[in-house]
């Protein structure tokens, strides 16, 4: 029969009674408190802890899918052209920057598929025309639809930017040099 060592002994033990601790855990609304449930001593199983950090990982993440694609999205926007630099600076191209208060004005300049743009547009949250050509003041820029529509002008080699102000225009956008 086989020895076992008083200090394999005191492991299993001290591991029984943090599986314990982490069976009878509740969650409360005291976030200090929810840490230190979270702890674990060193000589408890590892393979159980890294499946319960992978698991409050991936809910962290899939609660705050929108926010992070969001922040993440600025970080590299201010990283590419550098957040002290002036957009009119001409980092990639000295051509002027043309107005685009209509999506038959973007499709003219860019191109695409109408079925495709229009959607975009829509995410976006810009209005469509009348027939009349009057612009609807009343729209609000949806950041996730924005940041698509924009990625997609800046895949077909155009740089792109908001121009709240203008009252003529919805954006600018200029080809890359």
């Amino acid at each position: 029969m086989a020895r076992t060592s008083k200090s394999t002994v005191k492991a299993t033990k001290n591991s029984l009674e943090g599986k314990k601790r982490l069976s009878n855990r509740k969650p409360t609304d005291n976030k200090e408190e929810n840490i230190e449930n979270f702890k674990i001593p060193a000589d408890e199983g590892s393979k159980e802890y890294l499946r319960m950090v992978e698991s409050v990982v991936t809910n962290a993440f899939s609660s705050q899918r929108e926010f992070l694609i969001h922040s993440l999205t600025q970080l590299l926007v201010e990283s590419e052209y550098g957040a002290s630099q002036p957009e009119t600076s001409g980092c990639f191209s000295k051509e002027e920057w043309t107005e685009i208060e209509s999506m038959s004005r973007l499709r003219s300049t860019v191109g695409g598929r109408f079925q495709n743009l229009k959607e975009r547009w829509l995410q976006a949250g810009f209005p469509l025309r009348e027939h009349r050509g009057d612009k609807d003041s009343d729209f609000k820029v949806d950041d996730l639809g924005w940041i698509e529509l924009s990625n997609w002008i800046s895949k077909q080699g155009y740089e792109v930017r908001l121009c709240p102000d203008k009252a003529n225009c919805l954006f600018e956008i200029r080809q890359r040099g």
